[in-house]
């Protein structure tokens, strides 16, 4: 039949196995014989969609390397332009017809709120260049990822919807500050931070009591980074030159390999072989998920206040300070108390010419809870926090 279409149309036949790469490796690689399966008995040019570090691991040492497939690759769309045209769509679509491709046949809406909060969003896509740092740099160039977070940020309880609604009709406009999305991000459906659920890494937990590993992740990655900047490798690292950087810190093995485990599985690092000869290395690159996560969200006062529940305090005196807490204004005094608690697990540190400090990121974030404070009780923050 194929065959048939393409004689009597005189058109080539083209088929694509789309969205694979969203697959694990051991799937993609199956979809990778299938597709080569139809390319060699189907009148067709198959095509099949495969992440890049996919593609370079199989094609080294496992079902690529028998083949040589002409490779294409395509660069994600701007996470900025993507998220304007389909809320621009969706303002289009509810003014020619009142209703959404997603609604129920017969359902329409008449709805100036949802208007308002849908022209909130576009206006803050075009213009509010930190919200969309926080998106893009979380996305990585996922673009279903960042879909999910607008989607996720929309129907979050710690979204104060009807305030930005109220806002925008007053005066026009709402810029949509980091640490409201960064909230929904942080929490999702759930009430306390949950590290399974939520697309954001805590950079502190530890894996024993040692207050220092708080920061070896972090540290890790600041390094990968550095080095990654300065060896021709694209960025990645050989893991041994980790595992001593790290042992010369004074940190075990089991801790290391630990922190970056969890680096690869919440997007932090990328994990690579790499062949020196017949042998293969492990190699790690920073993703910008990583980057961001310790040089933005750290010094953020959402961010500690979200991890602070799920990161072990070793120091009694703290951990009987740090516990659940309700309002704002509890919140602010715990995210306060953990940050100091930091500053002395920080002083167990060793090391000279560290790659990342927890002092600058400290001063950072005891400026975001100064901010935050003076908010929910301005009498009590309008000295400063460190005199708690």
């Amino acid at each position: 039949m194929l065959e048939h279409l393409r004689s009597s149309w005189r058109r080539q036949l083209v088929v694509f196995l789309d969205n694979i790469d969203q697959r694990n490796s051991a799937d993609q690689e199956q979809v990778f014989l299938i597709a080569n399966e139809l390319a060699q008995h189907w009148p067709a040019t198959v095509f099949v969609t495969l992440r890049p570090e996919t593609f370079y691991r199989s094609s080294r040492s496992g079902t690529l390397s028998g083949y040589q497939p002409r490779v294409f690759t395509i660069a994600p769309p701007r996470a900025d332009i993507m998220l304007q045209r389909r809320v621009d769509f969706a303002l289009k679509q509810i003014a020619d017809t009142g209703r959404l491709g997603s609604f129920p046949v017969g359902v329409s809406v008449d709805s100036a709120s949802l208007t308002a909060f849908l022209e909130v969003l576009s206006e803050n896509f075009r213009s509010n260049d930190r919200l969309l740092a926080l998106i893009d740099n979380i996305a990585s160039g996922n673009m279903r990822l960042a879909l999910q977070f607008v989607s996720g940020f929309i129907g979050s309880g710690h979204v104060n919807t009807r305030k930005i609604i109220d806002i925008y009709t007053d005066s026009g406009e709402y810029k949509i500050p980091v640490h409201e999305f960064l909230r929904a991000l942080l929490f999702g459906d759930g009430e306390y931070y949950d590290p399974d659920a939520s697309p954001i890494a805590n950079l502190l937990r530890i894996t024993r009591p040692d207050g220092r590993e708080h920061f070896l992740l972090p540290l890790l990655l600041s390094h990968v980074q550095a080095l990654g900047e300065q060896l021709a490798q694209d960025g990645y690292v050989p893991v041994e030159q980790l595992y001593s950087f790290a042992q010369q810190l004074g940190f075990e093995q089991d801790q290391i390999a630990s922190a970056l485990e969890h680096g690869r599985a919440k997007r932090l690092l990328n994990a690579s072989p790499r062949y020196s000869g017949d042998n293969l290395y492990l190699n790690y690159r920073i993703t910008s998920v990583g980057a961001y996560t310790t040089k933005v969200l750290l010094g953020y006062f959402a961010y500690l206040d979200a991890v602070s529940v799920d990161t072990p305090i070793v120091d009694l005196s703290y951990r009987q300070l740090i516990h659940d807490a309700r309002s704002l204004t509890e919140r602010v005094v715990r995210t306060e108390y953990f940050r100091v608690y930091l500053d002395k697990q920080w002083a167990k540190i060793a090391g000279q010419n560290l790659p990342w400090e927890w002092p600058a990121a400290s001063r950072q974030a005891a400026d975001d809870v100064r901010r935050v404070g003076k908010v929910a009780d301005p009498a009590t923050w309008s000295q400063a926090p460190d005199s708690r």
